[in-house]
């Protein structure tokens, strides 16, 4: 999509690199040599390193010296991503800024992809890449691929009505003009900053040609544990903002007949996927009872988010 605009517009990229990181160097060449629209070019790569290992911190304190693009903070240990990312919108430069979790891997193009939609259109205040997993044959596997499938699904659908108030925070966009600190608790910063984004009657974009692959847990003890934050984070932002980030999940209880449409749709794209369909449900419904045990008596258990296991390395 051509962009709108003729005058030059610049851009932040902020990375919250956490533990081992060892994704962290190749996340930000990966950046570096990314194409971009005409008009639009890079004017800080702001990471914020939270007790990460020297070995990658002296790798991309190199590279900040190659590049003075580059700006690297470092935690000696983890404060919680709201705070990595008010650190990050504090140095931002420019009107937008994009934000990449530093064990994802955005394919060739995609970062280019969000800049061209969010310039292209006054009225787009953010837009969200796709996520695709990484190819695996196990059971848990399969459960994953049955969820993340119905939340793309979800999104597009949700993009195509304008309903969409949710951004997906493996690999996103927004523009700074809209951005404020985020409260220290909060928990999933992608939902909050589309619930954000939203309320100030901005549109929301789920862009289905912009790919980042993501890292997923391999064991079903750790899918509990992601599900049961996730849940609780969509939870605090429904109680923050007055309204549910619109999910899948989220969708059964304000619009059941929309998701249950939308579940036959995933089903009739992917019919393979039925047999793991009963197992998704119980470890929806257990993270769901274990979200709401942990919002009554450990309302800050997730600020600080339990790592499952590193990422991978990309050579």
């Amino acid at each position: 999509m051509p962009l709108k605009q003729e005058t030059e517009l610049g851009f932040t990229v902020g990375v919250c690199a956490s533990d081992q990181a060892a994704n962290l160097p190749w996340l930000l060449r990966t950046i570096e040599g990314e194409s971009l629209p005409s008009g639009v070019f890079l004017r800080r790569i702001v990471v914020v390193a939270s007790g990460c290992p020297q070995t990658v911190l002296s790798s991309v304190e190199a590279m900040s010296r190659a590049d003075s693009r580059i700006l690297l903070l470092v935690e000696s240990h983890r404060q919680g991503k709201a705070a990595a990312i008010n650190q990050i919108i504090g140095h931002c430069k420019g009107e937008f800024l994009v934000l990449v979790n530093s064990d994802a891997m955005p394919a060739s193009g995609s970062i280019r992809r969000l800049l061209e939609e969010i310039s292209a259109q006054d009225d787009v205040g953010s837009v969200s890449a796709i996520p695709v997993l990484p190819k695996r044959d196990t059971l848990v596997q399969k459960v994953l691929e049955l969820m993340w499938t119905s939340h793309n699904i979800s999104s597009i659908a949700l993009n195509h009505a304008g309903l969409s108030n949710h951004n997906c925070d493996e690999l996103m966009a927004v523009r700074t003009s809209l951005l404020s600190e985020l409260p220290v608790d909060v928990v999933n910063d992608g939902a909050y900053i589309g619930g954000l984004v939203y309320s100030n009657g901005y549109r929301i974009i789920f862009c289905d040609e912009s790919e980042v692959r993501i890292d997923v847990p391999t064991r079903i003890s750790d899918l509990l544990q992601q599900r049961r934050r996730i849940l609780f984070g969509h939870a605090q932002v429904w109680k923050d903002l007055g309204m549910p980030p619109r999910t899948i999940e989220s969708l059964f209880l304000t619009s059941p007949l929309l998701a249950i449409s939308l579940v036959g749709k995933v089903m009739a794209s992917k019919p393979s996927l039925f047999f793991v369909f009963p197992l998704a449900v119980v470890t929806e419904v257990t993270s769901a009872a274990l979200s709401i045990l942990d919002r009554t008596f450990s309302p800050r258990k997730h600020v600080v988010w339990k790592r499952y296991r590193e990422a991978n390395h990309v050579e």
